[in-house]
């Protein structure tokens, strides 16, 4: 049977302390609490690239495919699929998919 996962709470990442930590804490009914403590860095990093990620494969007027596109441009151009939020949200999941891979 496939295991199915659900978030109750939204997912928030907070750059505020200066040594990473984790901490893991079992919930009831299987389900697990984690907290990833980032430093600043690391998630300016992560956001950079997934800029960079996207503008290798976004098509936006006046730029060519693959071309290097400022980061304001590539925001405003995501503006109807969620603009920044979108973004950092895809730059969270790829950082922490990183921190908890074994």
């Amino acid at each position: 049977a496939a295991a199915t996962a659900f978030r109750t709470r939204p997912l928030f990442l907070s750059s505020t302390e200066s040594k990473p930590s984790n901490s893991l804490r079992r919930l009831p009914e299987s389900a697990v609490e984690l907290t990833l403590r980032i430093p600043p860095a690391a998630t300016k990093a992560s956001y950079d690239k997934t800029l960079n990620e996207v503008s290798k494969n976004v098509s936006i007027p006046g730029f060519r495919k693959g071309a290097k596109i400022p980061p304001a441009v590539i925001e405003n151009a995501w503006a109807k699929q969620g603009g920044k939020r979108a973004l950092r949200t895809m730059a969270i999941n790829d950082l922490c998919e990183q921190l908890i891979q074994p």
